[in-house]
């Protein structure tokens, strides 16, 4: 003959608190977790912008018909970005002794201005130019 039993089946007051400090932990690290991801995404995407307008930069003063030796930086932009451009001429020979002319370096350096500091080098870069090529 079996006794019946006066406790229910069930989970204690305990055990609950315990799951639901579980998935609480579970939630606030999941919701870092995505924050820190969409912060990497943003600034990704970020740094493309710049990387392309640095492309494009390049591209603009590299296919210049009158390319001389200068040294200038753009304005910033609404993102505090701007853009340093040096062309400078290149000296270089062939095996006969021959001067190669009108051969430039074309070098761009995005900067980004960040309030009480020095700025801040972003992307570099360069390239050799034939200026009657354009």
């Amino acid at each position: 003959m079996r006794l019946a039993s006066k406790t229910r089946g069930g989970f204690s007051l305990l055990e609950l608190l315990m799951a639901m400090a579980l998935f609480a932990i579970a939630g606030v690290s999941l919701a870092r977790a995505i924050t820190l991801i969409s912060l990497t995404v943003s600034e990704s995407i970020e740094d493309a912008a710049v990387r392309e307008q640095l492309r494009a930069v390049l591209l603009e003063v590299s296919r210049s018909p009158n390319l001389i030796e200068d040294s200038r930086t753009t304005s910033p932009d609404d993102a505090g970005i701007s853009y340093e451009i040096e062309v400078e001429p290149l000296t270089l020979s062939n095996f006969d002794d021959l001067t190669l002319k009108d051969l430039f370096e074309v070098r761009v350096t995005a900067f980004r201005s960040v309030a009480g500091r020095q700025r801040e080098t972003i992307e570099s870069a360069n390239t050799w130019v034939y200026s009657k090529m354009f």
